[in-house]
């Protein structure tokens, strides 16, 4: 038994309780008790203490978009266009390049930061076949991170501006994402996942989506996939079939409780009563979109209609970070910014779209996103001895409006913990840095040579 105590504990539960000197009781990987310090350590004399000094305890944070591939293009592909340049010029030409080791020196960068900026789950978009899923898998599974790994289902006929080496064929791509999902879903005692990550934006296929759809209903597969990101999907969408993307999503049978459409800021309006309606949850990337211009998501506007809206980073090459605090207050910010309204979008319900709601779009939402007994161990703690939380009125503000990844100081993942007091438990973290620099650097110069693939 481990109790950790002495922390004001945001729960992020139905009551929107704040425990002002709250503990953590936990066995194995799951929360057994929560509430206050005294009562929880005279119930559990027993029990292996972890004075918390005052620290504000969080949910895990669930980062429900992230490209591993990316990582190491941070700094690469700045004030660029999304396409041709930043795309076909730069991303592309990168990713295309990986060898299987080479791609898990991209991702244990990324994975890395995410253990230390407290986040505890992750959903990885678009996994191509020759990065090596088996080995991504490998690695989760020794970093501790709960992480679902989407692979690519496309058609390579589709036209598209890919390098060869970066597509594959439907058939082979639809029936290599069953078989990784048969072999791996589960593994890791529960923390991974595989899902599908059909390649679409920019690449309209009307057998795609439809054939998706009922291979996620025959295996109990979910989908993550890039959605009505740019105006030319949903200007594609309306000329193929005269209908919304919201409407289409619901034609096709991917509309549901199992998908979650990414950044989706050229729906049309009346497309969030159809989210709302079957269930289907928005990854949220405020930082990337700006980054990006990509556009603006009305997330009041969705969430007052019932859509479950999540939060994510997306790549460090279009976020710079794997903060997901960053992109908490960009988000809020951003809403209060464009409606002129200080209370569009609240400090908790955007702790919500980092937590509770990340774990409802992966189908998780019995397992973490709220510290509950019953759930997993899945929770972060912030070093409030620091000036910056003074004085100490509001911890739901300082989380959303105050605080940066660098100011966590333990990160826990089913009951084990990742990272504490700066050092990293699970990972080499001056490894994974001296080898992104010197892949990454390596890789840079052949970019700019227009030599890499």
């Amino acid at each position: 038994m481990k109790l950790y105590t002495d922390a004001v504990i945001i729960p992020v539960d139905k009551d929107h309780r704040i425990i002002e000197n709250g503990a953590l009781a936990i066995e194995g990987n799951t929360i057994v008790d929560i509430g206050d310090s005294d009562i929880i350590k005279s119930r559990y004399p027993d029990g292996e203490v972890f004075d918390l000094k005052g620290g504000i305890m969080i949910p895990g944070l669930i980062n429900t978009h992230i490209h591993l591939a990316q990582s190491l293009l941070r700094g690469m592909a700045e004030e660029m266009p999304l396409f041709p340049d930043w795309l076909q010029y730069r991303i592309w030409p990168m990713q295309g390049s990986y060898t299987g080791e080479e791609f898990l020196v991209s991702a244990r960068l990324a994975l890395c930061e995410m253990i230390k900026t407290g986040t505890t789950t992750f959903l990885e978009t678009m996994l191509a076949d020759h990065y090596g899923i088996p080995g991504l898998v490998k690695e989760v599974e020794s970093c501790g991170l709960r992480g679902m790994l989407s692979k690519i289902v496309m058609d390579r006929n589709t036209p598209n501006d890919l390098p060869d080496c970066m597509t594959e064929s439907l058939d082979s791509s639809l029936a290599l994402a069953i078989d990784y999902y048969k072999e791996y879903n589960g593994a890791a005692d529960g923390r991974i996942g595989i899902w599908f990550g059909p390649r679409w934006s920019g690449m309209f296929e009307p057998k795609l989506l439809p054939l998706i759809a009922e291979n996620m209903h025959k295996y109990g597969i979910h989908t993550d996939i890039h959605y009505a990101e740019v105006t030319e999907d949903a200007e594609a969408i309306r000329k193929a079939t005269g209908l919304t993307p919201g409407q289409y999503l619901k034609e096709t049978g991917l509309a549901g409780p199992n998908t979650v459409i990414v950044h989706a800021t050229k729906l049309a309006d009346t497309d969030y009563e159809i989210l709302a309606e079957t269930g289907t949850s928005i990854s949220h990337c405020p930082i990337s979109s700006m980054h990006g211009s990509l556009g603006y998501l009305d997330v009041p506007k969705a969430l007052d209609t019932g859509v479950n809206v999540a939060m994510g980073t997306d790549a460090l090459a279009c976020d710079n970070n794997a903060d997901l605090f960053l992109d908490m207050r960009v988000g809020a910010l951003l809403q209060t910014f464009v409606k002129s309204d200080s209370r569009a979008l609240p400090a908790y319900k955007v702790l919500e779209m980092a937590t509770i709601n990340g774990a409802k779009a992966l189908g998780l939402e019995d397992k973490i996103g709220s510290l509950e007994i019953g759930k997993r161990a899945d929770f972060a703690v912030l070093n409030t001895n620091q000036i910056k939380y003074a004085p100490r009125v509001n911890p739901v503000s300082y989380v959303v409006y105050g605080s940066v990844g660098n100011d966590v100081m333990l990160t826990v993942c089913d009951g084990k913990e990742l990272y504490r007091n700066g050092k990293v438990l699970t990972m080499d973290e001056e490894k994974c840095m001296t080898e992104a620099n010197i892949l990454g650097k390596a890789k840079y110069e052949k970019l700019l040579n227009h030599t890499l693939i």
